[in-house]
């Protein structure tokens, strides 16, 4: 296809979404309406469908009730379709993610798992490199007064992460470095060039330099890392921190519902699928931690946070322009340039104030979106996000030192017969006393969190025997002998509760979440209170 006919289909694509919008000025996936999926085309239009259209048909398969309709994206287009709501979820690099996370409140609700040469990853990273024979680089301050290539200036494992790193250990790029390129894509351009000499050092993203020696295009003894990272449970050469890869995410007016079982479908895709290999991944696991890029951009002052803490002199104008009119007036009238500068001085002093006090109304709302964003809004507890950051976290560490801990998941029984009976304010206020009760009874190291509806779920640590589990569990059931003070009355309310033990049934937060799910459900049908995952359920 050629680029006029490239261009042509692409401006079709964003027209058919405005089109889609138009009289309402929204778009909100209806119960049966169809589910538009924005896919980011960095690459072009042809490659995005390539990459994307087959995850799009999975779930098409999967939910057969809805229509699906994948939509690739540039980076501005994306940003307006969200704006618009023309999209109803979005699946992006991290960094995009990020901006519109912090800027529209879109939310992710998986991440991917990378595949590249057999192996796989949920982080990634950059790699910061030269050629083995340079002897006069060996750290990245001696990349001072050298030549460097990126691949873009705005790209989050093209540069910025690499850029984190530098800064960190003194090195401003912009100033120190005799000259500062982009290669654009593809990434091979800069190892090329940095083989041949044409540039004394490169980054991008990892698993790159890997690919292109399984390719036959570069020979790993040809190169020399700097600023080397080890991270047993991450394949690849990298040079800097990792950060979570690529979500896909939710906007705020998508139902909750669909999005829920949405993740669960893509978290149950085999990795071997059609859609895995396509996607070059292994398939979806649960939302990451994405805090880290959140801390870069900060830091770098790029992304959301381009003009955090900036006051330029077009805003200063803008807010103030008035009173340095009125001074300009004053001035002239009294013909005192004295009091012209004393009359300055004053707005200066209260603008200074004024942006004082706007920095710490920032800072606040930050810790403010911070919280939420980990948090069960009703009743205090962690939320799904926490929960999965601290499973992961877990499993990293039990899997190191050898060591078990227990998933639990409890659902109450008939707790739609409160609802029905009652109205939902008694039930929301149920769910809360039962959140305090859970606290109550558990040990500081173990972790709650309310995953929706009346589901809960736990992660008990320091498991040393089954007696361990068995002892924390009839705890827990104990917290439900007594009654619950709601709203004047006394309400009586059961629960079941299923158990998974790393490393016994399963070695990975999906397979642990759904055995614990699977035998929750057993004991609920066996009205036994609690249950130990069994193969035989």
């Amino acid at each position: 296809m050629s680029v006029k006919k490239r261009n042509i289909v692409k401006w079709l694509i964003v027209l058919s979404l405005h089109l889609s919008t138009f009289g309402s000025g929204t778009h909100a996936a209806e119960d049966t309406g169809p589910v538009y999926v924005g896919v980011l085309a960095y690459r072009g239009i042809e490659n995005a469908l390539a990459r994307w259209r087959p995850t799009v048909e999975f779930l098409q398969k999967e939910i057969p009730s809805r229509k699906f309709k994948i939509v690739p994206l540039s980076l501005s287009e994306m940003e307006m379709a969200v704006q618009n709501h023309s999209i109803d979820f979005l699946i992006t690099n991290t960094g995009n993610y990020v901006y519109l996370e912090y800027k529209y409140g879109v939310s992710r609700i998986a991440t991917l798992i990378n595949k590249r040469l057999g192996k796989e990853s949920t982080l990634f990273g950059a790699v910061i490199f030269t050629r083995a024979d340079r002897n006069d680089i060996h750290t990245l301050k001696d990349l001072k007064g050298k030549s460097f290539l990126a691949v873009n200036e705005d790209g989050f494992g093209g540069f910025q992460m690499a850029l984190r790193e530098f800064v960190d250990q003194g090195v401003n790029p912009y100033r120190d470095f005799s000259d500062l390129n982009f290669s654009g894509f593809p990434q091979e351009k800069v190892a090329i060039a940095v083989i041949n000499g044409e540039a004394d050092a490169g980054t991008f993203r990892t698993d790159s330099l890997e690919q292109l020696a399984a390719e036959g295009k570069i020979q790993m003894d040809q190169i020399k890392i700097l600023n080397a990272q080890s991270d047993e449970n991450f394949p690849f050469a990298h040079s800097t921190r990792l950060y979570p890869e690529w979500p896909i995410a939710k906007l705020k007016h998508t139902s909750r519902e669909l999005s829920r079982e949405i993740a669960v479908k893509l978290m149950r895709m085999e990795s071997n699928s059609a859609a895995a290999v396509a996607a070059r991944s292994a398939g979806w696991t649960i939302p990451f931690d994405y805090q880290p890029v959140h801390e870069l951009m900060r830091q770098l002052n790029v992304g959301p946070y381009k003009d955090l803490g900036k006051v330029t002199l077009t805003a200063v104008i803008r807010e103030y322009g008035a009173w340095i009119v009125g001074v300009l007036l004053i001035g002239l009238v009294v013909s005192g340039a004295t009091v012209y500068v004393i009359h300055l001085n004053r707005l200066l002093k209260r603008s200074n104030l004024n942006l004082q006090v706007q920095i710490k109304q920032t800072q606040s709302l930050t810790h403010q979106l911070e919280y939420q964003a980990m948090h069960d809004s009703l009743t205090g507890v962690s939320n799904r996000s926490a929960f999965g950051d601290y499973l992961e976290h877990e499993l990293h560490r039990c899997t190191r030192y050898k060591q078990s801990f227990a998933v639990m998941i409890l659902d109450l029984d008939d707790f739609k017969k409160i609802n029905d009976n009652y109205g939902h304010y008694v039930g929301d206020c149920l769910l809360q006393a039962v959140s305090q009760r859970l606290l109550s009874v558990l040990r500081t190291t173990d972790r709650l969190a309310r995953m929706g509806g009346d589901e809960f779920s736990l992660i008990n640590v320091h498991i040393e025997k089954d007696e361990d589990t068995h002892i924390i569990a009839e705890r827990i059931m104990s917290a439900f002998e007594r009654p619950f003070s709601v709203d004047g009355q006394e309400l009586k309310v059961g629960s079941s509760l299923g158990i998974a033990i790393f490393p016994q049934h399963g070695n990975d937060g999906v397979t642990l979440m759904r055995n614990a799910d699977t035998a929750m459900y057993a004991a609920k049908r066996g009205k036994k209170g609690f249950a130990v995952y069994q193969i035989d359920f």
